[in-house]
C-alpha cells in the first residue's frame, strides 16, 4: 500500500531533472553532440527529510492535509540545493533553489531551532481577533537550519523558515506580507582543502550547537554555532549567528574519512571511519580532541555509517561499503 502513494512523488522528481533544460538550451546541446541527444546528467548525492511542525492557530481553517507536510531537502551534483514538499494531499512539489557553493554538494542534513516568542502570546497578539482568525498566516514552530557541504571544503548554514511559510501561505490562498528576497547563507565556513563527505549535528549541553565533519583530506573539524533569535510576529526575525572553530585534527585518518557521527546521549563522544579500514573513536575536551581508540574494520571502501542506540551506555556501529559490519560499542558515557 505504502509503495502506490511514493511512486507517484518519485517519478515526478524524476521528471523535474529530465525535462529541465529549456528549448535554447536542447537546440545549442544537439548542435554539439547531434548523436547523443541526451539530457544533462544530475544526480541526486544527499537527501534529508523533516515534518513540518505548525503552530495550533495553523489548523483552525486548513485543510487536512496541511498537518502532514515533508519537506525533502536535495544536494544535487550540480551544485544546486533543491527543497522540496510532499503531502498525501498534493504529492509532491518544488518549492525554491539554493545556490552557493558552484560546485557538486555532497552532504545535506538540517536541524530546527525553536522560536524565541513575545511576553504577548500568539493567540492573544491583535493581529489574532476574530475578524482575521480565518486568514491568519502558517506559522512554524521552529527555525528551519538547512546544512550543506560541496567539494570546494566549504560548510554553509541556510534558514528556510521563511520561505516554506511564504509558500505555504500562497498555497493555501492566505496573504502575506513578507518580502521573497533569493536565499544566502547564513554562514559560510571553510573546513577543509577539499570535498567533505559526512557530518554530523549535535545539541551542545549548555547552547548551541556542533557540527563534525570529515573530507577527502583525511581531517576531522568540530565547529560550534550559536543562535540569535530577536522576537517577531507573524513571519519569523533573520537569526543571527556566531562561530567557533572548536578543534581540528589534519591528519584524523591515513586516507579520507567517509563518515562522522555522534555518539548517542553524548556532545563529547564521536566517531570517525575512512578508506583506510580504520574506526577512531575520539573525545571532545574544551577546544581539544584525544583520540579514545582505534580498530581495523573488515569492510573495504566505507561509503556509509549509522549508529544505533541501544542504551544511555551502549551503541550499534553499522558500516556499509564491499560488504557490511556490525559494531557493538560500550563506553561509559553520562547523559548529559
Amino acid at each position: 500500500m505504502s509503495s502506490l502513494s511514493v511512486a507517484p512523488a518519485l517519478s515526478l522528481l524524476a521528471e523535474r531533472y529530465l525535462h529541465e533544460m529549456s528549448e535554447k538550451q536542447k537546440r545549442k546541446q544537439l548542435k554539439k553532440t547531434p548523436l547523443v541527444p541526451t539530457p544533462p546528467e544530475c544526480r541526486v548525492m544527499s537527501l534529508t527529510s523533516f515534518p513540518l511542525l505548525f503552530d495550533e492557530l495553523t489548523f483552525t481553517a486548513s485543510p487536512s492535509w496541511v498537518g502532514k507536510v515533508y519537506c525533502v531537502i536535495a544536494g544535487c551534483s550540480d551544485s544546486i540545493i533543491r527543497i522540496y514538499t510532499y503531502s498525501d494531499g498534493k504529492g509532491i512539489a518544488l518549492v525554491d533553489q539554493l545556490e552557493f557553493h558552484q560546485r557538486c554538494v555532497l552532504c545535506v542534513k538540517h536541524f530546527t531551532h525553536p522560536k524565541i516568542t513575545n511576553a504577548i502570546s500568539q493567540r492573544d497578539h491583535p493581529a489574532h481577533s476574530k475578524a482575521t482568525r480565518a486568514n491568519t498566516p502558517v506559522s512554524l514552530l521552529n527555525h528551519l537550519i538547512v546544512c550543506s557541504a560541496a567539494t570546494d571544503g566549504r560548510l554553509a548554514l541556510w534558514d528556510i523558515t521563511v520561505v516554506m511559510q511564504t509558500w505555504l501561505c500562497s498555497l493555501l490562498g492566505y496573504s502575506t506580507d513578507a518580502e521573497v528576497c533569493p536565499i544566502v547563507p547564513l554562514c559560510v565556513v571553510p573546513c577543509h582543502q577539499s570535498g567533505i563527505n559526512d557530518m554530523d549535528i549535535t545539541k551542545c549541553a549548555a547552547e548551541g550547537y556542533l557540527i563534525a565533519t570529515c573530507g577527502d583530506d583525511g581531517s576531522v573539524t568540530v565547529t560550534k554555532f550559536i543562535f540569535d533569535v530577536s522576537p517577531a510576529y507573524p513571519m519569523p526575525a533573520d537569526l543571527s549567528i556566531c562561530r567557533e572553530e572548536i578543534c581540528r585534527i589534519a591528519n584524523a585518518h591515513s586516507s579520507c574519512c567517509t563518515g562522522v557521527r555522534w555518539l548517542p546521549h553524548s556532545d563529547r563522544h564521536l566517531v570517525t571511519v575512512s578508506s583506510d579500514q580504520r574506526i577512531n573513536m575520539w573525545s571532545l575536551d574544551n577546544e581539544s580532541i584525544t583520540l579514545l581508540t582505534s580498530h581495523i574494520i573488515h569492510v573495504a571502501d566505507v561509503v556509509a555509517m549509522e549508529i544505533v542506540s541501544i542504551s544511555s551506555s551502549s551503541c550499534i556501529i553499522i558500516l556499509c561499503g564491499v560488504g557490511l559490519q556490525c559494531i557493538v560499542c560500550n563506553v561509559n558515557i553520562k547523559v548529559l
